[in-house]
């Protein structure tokens, strides 16, 4: 029994070594955000500042102008491939959201943050200073709750949206999806050295039905953005401070909406495009088979055909519902 207590100890102490090496002895992976500018940054990647620090985009092609806004810890890097399909026909313009990819974070004053108001107020600032009057919006999971509210709040200068896989329902239990039911201040305090590759491989593999469509290069490139320094800190003061969106304000959407769901959706359910369908006025639903959470990367082709047919249709959308 002497023999056995001490490695019984030992045991019960691996745990509790290993998180103290993750935490405090690994060697950093946090890369500086001008090291980041100079590594991640586009040919067609532009800046402007806001409330003192960089906001980044990218604007390229011609013609009618789409805005397209990534979901929760990606970048405009996610929209790259829809993009480069519809440049020659439109003026796709896509923003790394504060405080993700090369976007900095204004500061925050408020005891408690409201976040919502800030990224109300900094795509006021954003479309005004493109002078963007006339425009369609796509968004990805957060970025389409994003996209949602701006339609509904600016219904004379967004004349259609595209959803795809967006965020606005049981934002409550989409967190704990995202989150995997982990304490979200232990998950920063484990980060504060940076988020190991394997963890933003994981991530991104939870988004895609199938693995083999994943770009390692882009994986690197998430890996790296994620550990931007700031990015880690601001992901999980988001997903502390995430409030429940207002869906009433769906039921005002007056212009063509187009709904695109990955029937593989893992992070937000598929039943969930349902409940689109029935909310926002005037839309088309589709569903598309072996796909996950990102159909703009692993369905772009068929987005692109979907968008062409959808964008090109005079605004009088049948409601599916």
């Amino acid at each position: 029994m002497k023999k056995i207590i001490p490695a019984v100890i030992i045991i019960l102490l691996i745990p509790v070594f290993a998180l103290c090496y993750v935490i405090y002895l690994r060697s950093s992976t946090i890369i500086s955000k001008q090291e980041a500018k100079e590594k991640l940054s586009l040919p067609e990647s532009k800046f402007l500042t806001w409330r003192g620090g960089d906001v980044h985009y990218a604007d390229e092609g011609s013609g009618f102008p789409v805005v397209m806004i990534h979901g929760l810890g990606g970048s405009l890097r996610n929209f790259g491939k829809i993009a480069e399909l519809l440049k020659d026909d439109y003026r796709c313009i896509r923003v790394d959201l504060p405080g993700f990819g090369l976007s900095d974070m204004p500061p925050m004053t408020q005891q408690i943050p409201d976040y919502g108001r800030m990224y109300r107020e900094f795509f006021r600032f954003f479309l005004d200073t493109l002078h963007l009057d006339s425009f369609y919006v796509m968004g990805n999971s957060m970025g389409g709750w994003m996209a949602w509210e701006i339609a509904a709040r600016y219904p004379e200068r967004v004349k259609k949206l595209v959803l795809l896989c967006s965020a606005g329902y049981d934002m409550e239990k989409i967190a704990r999806r995202v989150s995997r039911g982990m304490n979200v201040d232990l998950m920063e305090k484990i980060s504060e050295r940076g988020i190991p590759r394997y963890v933003t491989e994981n991530n991104v593999e939870r988004c895609f039905a199938v693995d083999t469509r994943i770009s390692p290069e882009e994986v690197d490139a998430a890996w790296m953005l994620n550990n931007r320094e700031g990015n880690i800190h601001w992901l999980f003061e988001l997903i502390r401070h995430r409030r429940q969106a207002d869906t009433t304000l769906l039921t005002k959407i007056s212009c063509p909406t187009l709904i695109v769901w990955g029937k593989q959706d893992e992070i937000i359910s598929v039943e969930y495009a349902y409940r689109f369908q029935r909310d926002i006025p005037h839309n088309k639903l589709i569903i598309y088979e072996d796909c996950g959470h990102v159909p703009m990367i692993e369905k772009a082709e068929q987005l692109e055909r979907d968008f062409l047919e959808f964008a090109r249709k005079p605004n009088t959308v049948r409601s599916d519902s």
